[in-house]
């Protein structure tokens, strides 16, 4: 407040400022205290100033008095003893003087408020109760207005307390102006914990440069005039606790009058196990085997694709989803894809199909295709296509009717073999006799050797119907692969103008095969690469130790195998003649029979093996073949001896049982010739009761050499065991034209002393009886 405490004696008291000059000062707008010696001497120093003055006349006396002189006026009597205080004894009393000078001054304002107001109001009742109506109404609404406000504001706080999804507010930069209690429910926050901070302060490094990079996006269009709606992302929190959710953010700006943006509205919404199931999902699209795409329906525009498609059709991703499925599907097959269309437009779904894709390269591969059709949140027609690649199971199929081929053909053929081998062994006995009965000088001589010649000819032909023969197996022994490539080579190659080149190391491993027929395949493929360069080249044969895993697409068990790739430099085979080489009695020479390379097929998979082969003409043909080996290289059985018997006769009497004539007289003269006595029989059943009688009567035969199969009657492996019932010793030795058979191969299983196979010649029969008799002795 302002004082002014003012005298006019010539003496004031301590405290007090002299001022001489109080008639040419507007005492009205302060309350003043006055010193003056009587009241009377007040009034007339004050009487120039009207009576519009709050002020207090001060004078002495012998008591302390307090009263009101005027209506703005008090009269203070002050003791002398109490003139030392006079100042603090003033300033109570002047705040209590203008409090009252205000409260006058504002009566005085209101009385002329008052009194302007009745002036109006006599000039303008109707307006004033015009202007009262308008009042009472817009009170009315306004507070309907307020009441509104209230209880939008109770439900809008009600919601947003209560919703589990978080509601935030923020300001242009982002920071958090206000945010539901949700929020310390999902992440831990306490509202004050996190009002005031930046959004991004709560994001994971990754999150937050995304939401940077769509703000940055926002501005940019804000800047360029186009205005933003609501965007939607996802981002990852930090909790309270250190962990962190996944949430999907809804952000629409606010904006003031002037259009530009002030802040933002949100709501926030955990997804963390959504985003968990997606990324499961996810990962199990990316990763699966099985090819899978989305095309929308419309336009034939791929969407979306997993790396199976991707792997089998050579594209990246972003390739891929440039191109439409008309760019990888031939046209060939527009007629299905019109009723693949038609099928999902009345029941949502097609397939599964089967046709081609076009690899990036611009080959093609079979496919097998399935679709159903749905609608995405873009409300767009989505095709959901599984695509799977059948190359392999077409090449296994192509590898099954192979052998359902040669299984056919093996039927037919084994049974041709058998009698063939009958009618060789009649006729290279023969010959083998004549040879024996006449002198070296002889002219029959040449001629029955040329028939010799002829007839092995044929006995490879029949061996090669053989190997397509039901249950053939191969008759197995540790061998070395260096020594039978080498063997072939040699005799393939002797006389030609071919040069064969090896490179198979030591360290490459032994294989247990049948070393006869492992010869059959080398021969074959070796004589087909001559044929192929006829003005000459370069042969080569290369061998490694491979190990192949269960995902090999060779269809072969895991495992380890030996390699064996066969090399030449000549026509090379055409793409679609490569699909029938192995095919039976298929062969593109005039002089072939078309049983080379079926019978490479046969034995190499006998040998629980595989063959494949590349050609490209004109640049040469490889063949490459895999069969299992023993693990070691074969220096590690090299130490295996074998111990050589000698040839000697020992003499005896040898039971013969074969249903053909000329077989039975030709082993009978060949076995009289080494010195045996020979009795024959036409069956199981005549050779049990021979054998028996023969025991009975103290003169057993030595040895019974049975064929293996007896049409119609009891062939030797029943007639061995009825022997063997009664002479577990007996030394029985099984023949068979099917020298593929089981038992040929194991004739020990069956309890056989040994075997031989038709057409047999006298050394090979005169070793085998000697062996044997000399072991039973």
């Amino acid at each position: 407040m302002n004082f002014r405490l003012l005298s006019l004696v010539e003496n004031s008291p301590d405290g007090f400022q002299y001022s001489p000059n109080l008639a040419q000062r507007d005492v009205r707008r302060w309350p003043f205290a006055l010193l003056a010696s009587s009241r009377e001497e007040a009034d007339r120093i004050l009487a120039p100033f009207g009576s519009s003055l709050a002020g207090i006349i001060v004078t002495f006396g012998p008591r302390y008095t307090w009263h009101q002189c005027t209506p703005h006026l008090f009269h203070l009597t002050v003791p002398h003893e109490l003139q030392t205080n006079l100042e603090q004894l003033l300033l109570s009393h002047l705040s209590l003087l203008d409090n009252y000078q205000q409260a006058e001054n504002r009566l005085i304002e209101q009385t002329l408020k008052f009194q302007r107001s009745r002036e109006e109001s006599h000039r303008s009742r109707q307006e004033f109760e015009l202007v009262k109506e308008s009042l009472i109404e817009e009170l009315s609404l306004r507070r309907q207005v307020e009441e509104t406000l209230r209880e939008r504001e109770a439900h809008y706080r009600l919601l947003t307390e209560n919703v589990a999804d978080v509601v935030w507010k923020a300001d242009r930069d982002y920071c958090l102006t206000y945010i539901s209690p949700a929020d310390e429910r999902v992440r831990g926050y306490k509202a004050e914990e996190v009002i005031g901070r930046h959004a991004l302060e709560l994001f994971t490094e990754e999150s937050a440069a995304e939401v940077v990079e769509t703000l940055r996006q926002i501005q940019a269009a804000e800047l360029n005039g186009i205005m933003t709606g609501t965007i939607t992302f996802e981002a990852q929190h930090r909790c309270k606790d250190g962990s962190w959710i996944w949430a999907e953010i809804n952000s629409t700006p606010e904006r003031g009058a002037d259009g530009t943006i002030v802040g933002y509205n949100g709501i926030s919404r955990e997804i963390t196990k959504r985003k968990y199931t997606e990324n499961k999902f996810r990962m199990l699209f990316d990763l699966s085997p099985i090819g899978m795409a989305m095309v929308d329906n419309e336009t034939g525009e791929f969407l979306e694709v997993n790396n199976a498609v991707l792997r089998s059709t050579g594209y990246t991703k972003d390739e891929f989803l440039k191109l439409s499925f008309w760019d990888i599907t031939p046209r060939e097959y527009e007629s299905q894809e019109q009723e693949q269309l038609r099928q999902l437009s009345e029941t949502g779904r097609f397939g599964p199909n089967t046709k081609e894709y076009i690899r990036k390269d611009g080959t093609r591969y079979p496919i097998s295709i399935s679709g159903v059709l749905f609608v995405d949140t873009n409300k767009r027609q989505v095709v959901w296509d599984i695509i799977e690649d059948i190359s392999e199971r077409r090449a296994h199929e192509n590898e099954q009717l192979k052998m359902e081929k040669l299984k056919s053909v093996g039927v037919l053929a084994g049974g041709i073999a058998h009698d063939f081998n009958n009618i060789l062994t009649g006729i290279i006995g023969n010959i083998t006799l004549a040879q024996m009965y006449l002198e070296s000088t002889h002219k029959a001589c040449r001629p029955l050797s040329e028939a010799e010649k002829a007839s092995a000819r044929a006995t490879e032909l029949a061996n090669q119907l053989l190997t397509f023969a039901r249950g053939g197996e191969p008759i197995k022994k540790i061998i070395s692969l260096r020594r039978i490539v080498d063997e072939s080579l040699s005799l393939v190659l002797h006389g030609s103008n071919v040069k064969g080149q090896v490179d198979i190391p030591d360290t490459v491993h032994s294989i247990d095969a049948d070393e006869g027929q492992l010869s059959q395949v080398f021969n074959n493929i070796f004589i087909n690469a001559t044929q192929s360069m006829p003005g000459g080249g370069i042969l080569t044969v290369t061998a490694q130790n491979k190990t192949l895993d269960n995902s090999n697409t060779l269809g072969l068990p895991p495992g380890t195998y030996v390699q064996i790739a066969c090399s030449d430099v000549g026509c090379g085979i055409s793409e679609d003649l490569q699909k029938r080489i192995f095919d039976p009695y298929f062969t593109t020479k005039s002089s072939g029979n078309g049983l080379g390379l079926a019978s490479v097929l046969s034995i190499v998979v006998r040998h629980t093996g595989h063959i494949g082969v590349s050609s490209e003409p004109g640049k040469g043909t490889t063949f490459t073949i895999h069969l299992p080996s023993t693990g070691n290289a074969y220096s590690a059985y090299q130490s295996e001896s074998v111990e050589q018997n000698s040839f000697c006769h020992h003499g005896g009497s040898i039971l013969v049982m074969d249903d053909e004539k000329i077989i039975r007289d030709l082993t009978t003269e060949l076995l009289e010739y080494l010195g045996y006595r020979v009795t024959t029989c036409r069956n199981g059943m005549e050779a049990v009761a021979l054998y028996r009688s023969a025991r009975e009567s103290d003169s057993p035969f030595s040895a019974v050499i049975m064929d293996l199969t007896i049409p119609g009657s009891m062939g030797g492996r029943e007639t061995a065991e009825q022997i063997r019932a009664f002479d577990p010793n007996a030394c029985l030795i099984v023949s068979s034209g099917y020298s593929n058979d089981p038992i040929m191969s194991d004739y020990a299983t069956y309890g056989f002393s040994g075997a031989v196979s038709k057409p047999y010649k006298i050394t090979e029969i005169s070793q085998m009886i000697s062996t044997l008799l000399s072991a039973h002795q």
